[in-house]
């Protein structure tokens, strides 16, 4: 059960992160293929400009959305990042358009880069470098 009340740890407010986030992406990116292929009937070239776009995507926003993770606050680019990752899934699931699944998936790109890199940034600054090892290993 997830209780959300200061008093949880921020070790088991990440263990919890990580296995629903692991849980639901799974299920999220099967759905999406077999979405992709039934109902919009994307054809090859199409699926892989979808993957492509995500991934460039990706590679463009990873600089400046760190920075913004390490000078404004983590926690707080972790909360943008689901925001928009999100975001981008309902828009993604609300126009069924090849354009509009492009642009979802640059703002899952985007929202992916806000949380890149910065919840293991936050959990080890939360809980020292030594526990974050055994955090590592238990959300794995």
């Amino acid at each position: 059960m997830i209780r959300l009340n200061k008093k949880q740890s921020p070790e088991a407010i990440f263990l919890q992160y990580s296995v629903f986030t692991s849980t639901f992406m799974t299920m999220v990116f099967t759905v999406n293929l077999i979405y992709f292929v039934t109902v919009l009937e994307l054809d090859p070239l199409q699926m892989v400009l979808v993957g492509t776009t995500l991934e460039l995507s990706i590679f463009l926003f990873e600089i400046p959305t760190g920075v913004v993770a390490d000078t404004i606050s983590r926690r707080t680019s972790i909360i943008i990042g689901v925001f928009l990752i999100g975001i981008g899934f309902v828009v993604q699931a609300t126009f069924q358009s090849f354009v509009f699944i492009l642009i979802a998936q640059v703002i899952w790109g985007l929202g992916y880069t806000f949380t890149s890199g910065a919840t293991q940034a936050w959990i080890t600054d939360e809980i020292g470098e030594f526990q974050a090892g055994s955090a590592f290993l238990h959300a794995a």
